[in-house]
C-alpha cells in the first residue's frame, strides 16, 4: 500500500478561541478543488491534534485570486468553518526597485570576487576586518539608498 504525505502550509493554534487554525496559500486563483483540500487538512487537524476540551479546527484558504460566486458556492457546500480570502502583494513592493537591491548578476559577480580574490582584494579585506565597512563602491552604490528608508508604503 503506497502512503501519501500531505503538508498543510500554516498550522496555528489561537489560543483564545482554543482551536487550531490551518492555512492553506495559493499563488493562483481559487478553484473547487482548493476548497477539498482544505477541507481535508480540517478533517485532519480535528482527528490527529484536535483534544476534547478544544474547538474545532477553522481553515482558511488565501488565494491570489478569488471570484466571489465560485467562493461562495464552496463555501455553501460546506459544513466546516472554513474562509476564502485573497491577497495582494503589490502594496508591499516600493514603487521605484530597480537601483535600490543588486542585480543577480551582480551578486553573482560579488561571490565570484569572493572565491578568487586578487591580491588587491585580500589587502583591502584585511584592511575592512572588524569595521564593518564595505570594499567596493558597487556595494555602497545599491544598498546606502535603503539606509533608514523603509521598503513598504
Amino acid at each position: 500500500m503506497k502512503v501519501k504525505h500531505e503538508v498543510i502550509d500554516l498550522l496555528f493554534y489561537h489560543l483564545q478561541l482554543r482551536c487550531y487554525v490551518a492555512i492553506e496559500v495559493k499563488t493562483e486563483e481559487f478553484d473547487f478543488p482548493d476548497m477539498g483540500q482544505i477541507g481535508g487538512y480540517v478533517v485532519a487537524v480535528n482527528h490527529l491534534l484536535k483534544r476534547p476540551e478544544d474547538n474545532p479546527t477553522i481553515g482558511l484558504l488565501i488565494c491570489k485570486k478569488k471570484n466571489a460566486t465560485l467562493a461562495q458556492y464552496a463555501l455553501e457546500s460546506s459544513n466546516q468553518p472554513i474562509a476564502i480570502s485573497e491577497y495582494d502583494l503589490e502594496p508591499f513592493h516600493p514603487e521605484k526597485i530597480e537601483g535600490l537591491v543588486p542585480t543577480i548578476a551582480e551578486i553573482e559577480d560579488a561571490i565570484n570576487r569572493r572565491i578568487e580574490p586578487t591580491r588587491n582584494e585580500r589587502k583591502s579585506d584585511k584592511d575592512d576586518q572588524g569595521t564593518g565597512s564595505c570594499s567596493t563602491d558597487n556595494h555602497r552604490r545599491h544598498w546606502e539608498p535603503l539606509r533608514g528608508r523603509s521598503l513598504t508604503p
